[in-house]
């Protein structure tokens, strides 16, 4: 995938995390929202292979506590992996 893209991904699933943890006040979602405008702000996006194992052990932190944003987290996986990922 190319960086474009993969940037793409990374801010469409940023809005769509933001759009679900507004009302959320809670330290897990705090550590995974810094931590995702944290990989969008670098020059240069993950890996595949870095940014699939993060959105895997970002749906296990919150899954439990967070089963709609795990969800997304799930949706994306499956997404980048059809894109060959």
């Amino acid at each position: 995938m190319s960086k474009p893209d993969l940037q793409e991904h990374l801010i469409a699933l940023k809005s769509q995390f933001d759009r679900h943890t507004a009302e959320a006040a809670d330290e897990h979602l705090d550590a995974v929202r810094a931590e995702l405008e944290h990989k969008l702000a670098l020059p240069e996006p993950p890996d595949s292979a870095t940014l699939v194992a993060l959105l895997r052990d970002w749906e296990a932190r919150l899954a439990v506590n967070h089963p709609v944003v795990a969800a997304l987290l799930t949706d994306t996986i499956i997404k980048l992996e059809s894109l060959g990922i």
